[in-house]
């Protein structure tokens, strides 16, 4: 709503800056017999239910092959949520499952036009010597230089950095960064996750069903359709 009365370059999001992350469980069937969404849903559902009624989730989503994803309010909480399944859930059942909170992801930053000159590091030497927040007392980086993007203007890159999560609301509100002589903007880059076989968004080669053929980067499978 106050959005059109932001100064120019200023972002209207709102990020909490004590916001904790989600817990997450994921629930991926090992056995072909148990590769229903819904019937597992029922059954992990079912198991809570009997053995921690008390137990808080904000949802249940589903997952690439019939398993099911447990979403709890943090990784504390989600932790106990698996904790108490694998102590009093039915041994047969849970030995057709792998039960997996997945590592996050670290956020991360794009920093654009940088000196094509300018190479990952002396980027990072130039970042850690021009700004105080990016580095801990004993001056350890609180970020890693991850790889480069060619920018429009050819004199230019664009670099993508992952920085410590708790550090992500410092970087975002400096809205740039200094490395030698110049102020270079930054932004969070969000990159979709992109399958290499199939092509198509939102899971990766190795969660990708083995009946999806081998697709052609370049499109020309598109023609035979």
């Amino acid at each position: 709503m106050q959005a059109k009365n932001l100064p120019p370059g200023n972002s209207a999001t709102f990020r909490p800056p004590s916001l904790k992350p989600e817990g997450v469980l994921l629930v991926k069937p090992k056995d072909g017999t148990v590769r229903n969404h819904d019937s597992n849903r029922k059954v992990f559902a079912d198991l809570l239910q009997k053995n921690d009624p008390g137990a808080r989730l904000r949802g249940i989503g589903k997952i690439h092959g019939g398993g099911i994803k447990l979403i709890a309010a943090s990784i504390d909480e989600i932790q106990a949520i698996r904790d108490v399944l694998l102590e009093k859930g039915d041994k047969e059942v849970l030995d057709k499952f792998e039960l997996v909170i997945p590592n996050r992801k670290a956020p991360q930053i794009i920093l654009y036009n940088v000196d094509k000159e300018v190479d990952q590091e002396a980027l990072k030497n130039g970042l850690l010597a021009k700004n105080i927040l990016l580095a801990d007392g004993n001056n350890k980086p609180h970020f890693q230089v991850d790889f480069s993007i060619p920018a429009r203007n050819r004199r230019f890159n664009h670099w993508v950095l992952s920085v410590n999560p708790k550090k992500f609301n410092d970087f975002i509100a400096k809205e740039g960064l200094y490395c030698q002589f110049n102020r270079l903007r930054l932004k969070e880059f969000v990159s979709p996750r992109q399958c290499r076989k199939c092509f198509a968004f939102g899971h990766t080669t190795k969660n990708c069903d083995p009946k999806s053929k081998q697709r052609c980067p370049s499109g020309s499978h598109l023609l035979q359709m």
